[in-house]
Formats: structure tokens, C-alpha cells, sequence
């Protein structure tokens, strides 16, 4: 299961993850050998029943992980518990148990779409550095091309790959049942992400829309031991 993010981020937000690697630091916590994984320059203050919350969310994905459909639910509402937590308390990105040994991961991942019209708008002279086209069909046309009739483009090659077709003595009418051609935009994200950043830009909030979502993923510290412990260790279990 995954949750979509009460609050997307900014299509800026969203190209400096793509683009940057993110680093983190671990952030002590109550309980013994468990640190907080979190963003450089973040410290959380969650309550201790909060942080054994997610301890105790994430033994139990370990315990629930690989078992019969009718566990899955049991193992969404762990994972809600993490995803909430993440939500709550913005730069958290997991926590390491050496006693549990489990190293958790709550990640982002965020879907663009991209809308020309609003996002040419905002770029202004500068969408052609931006935002490019390519042709998609059944193999790959080398766009840029010189021919003779000047530069290759994705207009004039979908026009030429029609052409041929018809030459075949395929009537215009059936080319659609037997070829499809589709021109896509193509955005570069670096040279956008750099515009933003340097404030030759502003990318206003319609031109893109962005789906949020959190995951979660459990991996094993060590591992030598096949499986993340299925029982909370008799230190664990003291309440807080």
C-alpha cells in the first residue's frame, strides 16, 4: 500500500529530489541502538509513545511480509502508521533498530504532469530550452537529422512515415488502423530545476500537477540473518 501526501510538493521541491541526491543523518531517540533517519538540518521532537509507534508499525510489516491476502490489511495499517508519522513530521525519512535489525525506508515518489500551455507561459523565451518533442513510433527516428529539405523535425518525419505507408498503395482512410504516430513533448528537467532555482523563473503552481505518494521499505541491517525478528524484544516491551 501507499498514501498520496496530504500536501504535494512544489514542482521545484519535486525536481530537487529527482535531481539531487538526498542525503541524511541519523537523529538519536529514546529507545536503545534506534536512531531517526532524517533530512540534514531537521531535528524531531515526537513523543516518546509516537517513536515506539513506528518501531513497533514496522516489526510488525517485517512479521506481516510475504503472508496470505487477509494479512495485507493488518499490514497497510502498520504502514499507515508511517506514512503518518512522515506526513507529521516533514524530513523524517526512516529509522535504523540495530536490535530490530531493520534499516526503514519512507520515501517519496511523485508523479508530474506537465501542461504546456501554463508552463510556456511561465517560461516565456526561454520554453524552447526547456521544452523539446520527440516522435514515438515503432523505432527510433534521429530527430535533428540534416536532410535535404533542411533539419530533420518530428512533424516532418511523421509526415514522411505517412507518406510511405500511402506509397504502399494503403488507402489515407486505413492508416490509422495500421500505423500510429504520437508527438510528445520532452521536458528538461535540470535546465528547469536551474531556472527556478536561480529565480529567472517562476513556476506557478498550474503548470504541472503533482501526485504525492509515500512508501515504505523494510531491509535487514545484517544480512547474514534471512528475516526481520517477528517478536519485540523484552526491552521493547516495557511501555512508555
Amino acid at each position: 500500500m501507499s498514501e498520496t501526501a496530504r500536501e504535494p510538493r512544489s514542482l521545484t521541491q519535486v525536481l530537487k529530489d529527482r535531481l539531487k541526491t538526498t542525503k541524511e543523518k541519523l537523529h538519536p531517540t529514546h529507545i536503545e541502538n534506534m536512531s531517526l533517519r532524517v533530512q540534514p538540518g531537521i531535528k524531531i521532537d515526537a513523543p516518546k509513545a509516537a517513536i515506539r509507534g513506528i518501531q513497533r508499525a514496522a516489526i510488525a510489516m517485517g512479521r506481516f511480509e510475504g503472508r496470505i491476502a487477509k494479512m495485507e490489511g493488518k499490514k497497510d495499517a502498520s504502514e499507515r502508521v508511517l506514512t503518518d508519522f512522515a506526513q507529521n513530521y516533514p524530513g523524517f525519512l526512516g529509522f535504523r533498530s540495530k536490535d530490530d535489525n531493520m534499516l526503514v525506508s519512507v520515501y517519496r515518489e511523485a508523479k508530474v504532469k506537465y501542461h504546456n500551455k501554463e508552463l510556456k507561459k511561465a517560461l516565456g523565451a526561454a520554453s524552447s530550452a526547456v521544452i523539446g518533442e520527440k516522435l514515438k513510433v515503432t523505432f527510433t527516428i534521429p530527430l535533428g537529422h540534416e536532410t535535404g529539405e533542411g533539419l530533420l523535425t518530428s512533424k516532418k518525419a511523421q509526415t514522411h512515415i505517412e507518406r510511405a505507408i500511402e506509397d504502399l498503395n494503403f488507402p489515407k482512410a486505413e492508416l490509422k488502423k495500421i500505423l500510429h504516430t504520437e508527438i510528445v513533448p520532452r521536458y528538461d528537467e535540470p535546465i528547469l530545476l536551474e531556472l527556478s532555482e536561480n529565480g529567472q523563473v517562476e513556476l506557478p503552481p498550474e503548470a504541472a500537477t503533482v501526485t504525492d505518494t509515500l512508501h515504505v521499505r523494510i531491509t535487514p541491517i545484517d544480512k547474514t540473518l534471512l528475516q526481520i525478528p517477528v517478536a519485540v524484544n523484552p526491552s521493547h516491551s516495557t511501555s512508555s
